[in-house]
């Protein structure tokens, strides 16, 4: 049910959700939704700061490691559903 997610949650499974299909990615997984959160001033962004890492590289890593994954080609491959509420 989507109505109990917070809105930045559904704007980060969005673009988790465009990430997958850029990628031709089967279905979204945490790396995509790691990788949809939001840049330098999120939480997520802050606290692996504090744990001293390197964001640039951690974003690159990211980005390889969702383009090493399944790809999935053919008809039908860019049906999606949506987590609007109804």
């Amino acid at each position: 049910n989507a109505q109990k997610f917070t809105q930045k949650s559904l704007e980060a499974i969005t673009a988790a959700q465009s990430l997958a299909t850029e990628y031709s990615n089967m279905q979204i997984e945490q790396l995509h939704l790691l990788s949809a959160y939001p840049g330098d001033e999120g939480l997520i962004s802050q606290l692996l700061k504090k744990m001293g890492v390197d964001l640039t590289a951690f974003r690159s890593d990211l980005t390889a490691e969702i383009a090493a994954m399944p790809a999935v080609t053919g008809p039908g491959r860019n049906r999606t559903r949506s987590m609007s509420p109804p």
